[in-house]
């Protein structure tokens, strides 16, 4: 792992100060898994047709996304919810203001790749 996993960490934490920390889970969880179906559905979204017209023409790609988040949901609650359970107690015990604890950051990491 590397040493700047923290800050990477307390920077998403950061700019979502104020989340429970199941949200906060879910967010770094989605980042590593979802992150290619939540960018389709972005750039879709982003086109003339997708924005203004045919919402159709968006529809496959959140579709994908939706699925994608469903999937890592029901991960926290089979596969991984030992892990899951892990790092949300230390979370919920070692959390600051807007830093991620460093005492969690290898459960974090123990989580986010189990699949």
């Amino acid at each position: 792992m590397e040493e700047n996993d923290s800050t990477i960490y307390s920077s998403i934490i950061h700019s979502i100060k104020g989340k429970s920390v199941s949200i906060i889970i879910l967010i770094f969880f989605n980042l590593k898994y979802c992150e290619e179906p939540r960018k389709r559905f972005v750039l879709s979204r982003s086109t003339l047709i997708g924005k203004f017209g045919d919402t159709s023409f968006s529809q496959e790609n959140a579709k994908d996304f939706i699925n994608c988040h469903a999937y890592i949901l029901n991960l926290t609650k089979t596969k991984c919810k030992e892990p899951y359970e892990m790092v949300f107690d230390c979370i919920s015990k070692e959390k600051k203001e807007n830093t991620f604890p460093q005492k969690c950051v290898n459960l974090m990491q123990y989580f986010i790749n189990c699949k």
